[in-house]
């Protein structure tokens, strides 16, 4: 017997607009979800076999996608910002491609995805897939070209871990935090 376990959170928007033409606005889509991996350690919170994600995905013309990843890199800093907690953007490549191939290749020479980093642990990150899906799902723009595709992943024990770690487990100064910083970026 085989199993198939998704290692993100997004596969199913793309499967579900499948055949289908975006809106003239281009959509946003949240999705959460259980996530596996195939980590080679377990430790707590910051690296586990099954977790949950939560992905914001848009779908739309270049320019569309873009403006959602600029967006959501802007929060993150400023949510960062707000609760005090130190992370830092690196450019990072996609684990889950055969390293020796030409997407890995890609990745290296126009990075597409980056990672916002507690700690060297990665909680969050935006991504850009160009026209990926749009051309493999067959998601089309009102024109009849090809959509394309970005999204920004939350890692929720991740962020639960990086939490708990930098106000040194006081959940309550944590909650206190999160809450501030929501009603500031509101």
């Amino acid at each position: 017997m085989i199993f198939l376990l998704p290692s993100s959170a997004c596969y199913g928007v793309y499967l579900h607009h499948r055949d289908r033409q975006v809106s003239p606005d281009g959509e946003l889509v949240t999705v959460v979800a259980q996530c596996f991996r195939n980590e080679d350690h377990f430790d707590g919170l910051r690296r586990l076999k099954a977790f949950r994600m939560r992905e914001v995905v848009a779908l739309g013309d270049p320019d569309q996608v873009t403006d959602h990843l600029d967006r959501s890199a802007r929060f993150l800093d400023a949510l960062a910002g707000e609760i005090g907690l130190p992370l830092e953007r690196r450019a990072a490549s996609d684990p889950f491609f055969d390293q020796s191939g030409e997407r890995a290749t890609f990745q290296q020479l126009l990075p597409v995805k980056y990672e916002y980093v507690y700690k060297g642990l990665a909680i969050a990150s935006v991504n850009t897939h160009f026209l990926f899906f749009g051309e493999r799902c067959a998601i089309s723009l009102p024109t009849g070209e090809p959509a394309s595709t970005s999204c920004v992943g939350f890692g929720v024990e991740r962020w639960l871990h990086a939490l708990a770690d930098h106000f040194g487990g006081d959940w309550d100064l944590a909650q206190d935090a999160v809450e501030k910083a929501g009603k500031s970026l509101a």
